[in-house]
């Protein structure tokens, strides 16, 4: 079975087929201006947690090397930390949409 590929406008008159063209039109406007607004959050979250990935992973290959620098694994944990608790805010926004 083959998947139909549909535009927004197609959609929403499925969804909403008793609407008048101008008000499916500010609808679809709406939907995608969402839409955006949550990919391009999605895509500062990650982008955020790809940098913080790297400055931990950075400051773990420095701990490597100086094992007895206290200061360096609390940094890390701090990382670690806030890197959980994103993956945590994530899981619970998720959960929340099922």
């Amino acid at each position: 079975m083959r998947a139909e590929i549909i535009g927004p406008l197609e959609l929403l008159d499925k969804l909403e087929p008793a609407t008048k063209p101008l008000s499916r039109q500010r609808n679809a406007v709406h939907w995608l201006q969402r839409f955006n607004d949550l990919s391009e959050t999605a895509i500062e979250e990650k982008r955020k947690r790809d940098e913080l990935k790297a400055k931990r992973d950075l400051l773990f290959e420095r701990y490597l090397k100086h094992p007895m620098d206290t200061r360096l694994a609390l940094e890390i944990k701090v990382m670690d930390d806030q890197l959980a608790e994103g993956a945590s805010q994530r899981k619970r926004k998720t959960g929340s949409r099922n």
